[in-house]
């Protein structure tokens, strides 16, 4: 199969790119992405914000992103895409919305390319910063990219996509999931999280701060402030939930139902009085962190902040009892997890395969 490799700019029939504005916020209205928004092949919509509809026709006057279109994360972080699924959305401050020339570059090709070893590395091998690696569109558009002919690379969408599909299947059913056992939870426990409480969450929760990860891989997952990382080796933590302790993702809450490393970027929390991590995931996912940051640059959150939130703690039993309700969720969660973990190792070994040409369709 043979390959040609061309200049960014020469196959994309478009590149929109907000960095430099900011639009006016709403309550309500037309769903606003940033790179907060975007983890690889999934998007997070509870991580966007709104602006008016006109505000919308004011501000995106350097293109309108399409369904379809490939998203990519140029800052904090650098090189998450993920597969733009609706119309009518607005980008914000360091991501690119990117749409193939038709008939040249298959906008699914491109997706996977970004995601591969070779774009990955071209990426953060032409960022800059000290402190936040970032690219700027004027040195993306003069990347390389290898294509096949446009027939063979929707060859290689067909094989791929399917997986993806199954995949993106999975965390919305896992999502669909979390929220009925959190709709459970504020039923329950409508005033565990009173400001007025007598208690605070130090008595009911321990907390601990992560470690740098090792790098030996494995298939232990690596949890951060933005959900698993990476595979290793090693654990230093069992069934608990995480928290983001620093930078984009500060508070964010996940929950690891087995055996897990918690990086030096996060902080891990666990029930003293129960076995029922789900009780305080649910808990600190209510916990309006994001009211909590400290810190002038990146946000911060500390273990002293979680440990002074008010609450009112519920009786064992009652703890008990949420766990007996939603543990039958949590297992259908982690079984669809372990399937993801599978169908994403045989898409990322299929991914060079394909790419390079050594596996013919």
């Amino acid at each position: 199969m043979e390959f040609k490799t061309y200049i960014m700019e020469d196959v994309l029939e478009s590149i929109i790119d907000y960095r430099g504005r900011t639009p006016e916020k709403s309550e309500s209205g037309i769903p606003t992405l940033s790179a907060k928004s975007v983890k690889n092949n999934f998007i997070d919509y509870e991580k966007c914000y709104y602006i008016s509809p006109e505000e919308y026709k004011k501000f995106m006057v350097r293109g309108f992103p399409e369904k379809g279109d490939i998203l990519l994360t140029t800052e904090a972080p650098l090189g998450n895409v993920a597969r733009l699924d609706r119309n009518n959305i607005a980008l914000a401050q360091r991501l690119l919305a990117l749409r193939g020339r038709k008939n040249i570059l298959d906008n699914d090709y491109l997706l996977y390319f970004l995601q591969s070893d070779t774009a990955q590395h071209l990426l953060q091998s032409h960022g800059t910063g000290t402190t936040v690696t970032g690219i700027k569109q004027s040195v993306f558009r003069k990347l390389e990219i290898s294509i096949p002919s446009i027939e063979y690379q929707r060859k290689i969408s067909a094989v791929l996509r399917p997986l993806d599909d199954k995949i993106e299947l999975n965390n919305r059913i896992n999502k669909n999931l979390e929220e009925q056992a959190e709709v459970i939870f504020n039923n329950m426990f409508p005033d565990v999280l009173d400001e007025t409480g007598t208690d605070k969450l130090e008595k009911i929760i321990s907390f601990s701060n992560g470690r740098k990860r090792p790098s030996e891989m494995g298939n232990i997952p690596v949890f951060g402030g933005n959900g698993i990382l990476a595979y290793t080796n090693k654990s230093n933590s069992g069934n608990c939930v995480i928290i983001g302790r620093v930078g984009a993702y500060c508070g964010n809450v996940s929950l690891s139902l087995d055996d897990c490393w918690i990086s030096d970027n996060a902080i891990s929390a666990k029930c003293k009085i129960t076995e029922s991590q789900s009780f305080i995931f649910n808990l600190l996912k209510n916990a309006d962190l994001s009211a909590r940051y400290i810190g002038t640059g990146q946000p911060l959150i500390t273990q002293g902040i979680l440990k002074s939130i008010s609450c009112n703690i519920p009786e064992t039993k009652n703890i008990n009892h949420f766990e007996d309700i939603v543990k039958p969720l949590y297992e259908m969660i982690k079984n669809n997890s372990e399937q993801i973990k599978k169908l994403s190792a045989l898409r990322d070994a299929l991914l060079p395969q394909l790419l390079n040409g050594r596996l013919n369709i």
